[in-house]
């Protein structure tokens, strides 16, 4: 394989393997309690963010 493919590859595959672990451990924050200020919290992704904190207790 040419150097190019192998590099492409690599990078996938990396952030790949890096993105599962940065959702397991953020699966596992307590947020009971805890106060969470969001920006653009009234409507899309903000909205979608601040209902989900809600659910796993935080105070936003």
């Amino acid at each position: 394989m040419k150097t190019r493919t192998w590099l492409k590859l690599a990078s996938v595959v990396g952030s790949v393997l890096l993105g599962r672990s940065v959702l397991r451990s953020r699966r596992t924050i307590d947020l009971a309690g805890k106060v969470v200020v969001i920006t653009g919290g009234s409507r899309g992704l903000g909205l979608v963010l601040a209902r989900a904190l809600v659910e796993r207790g935080a105070r936003v």
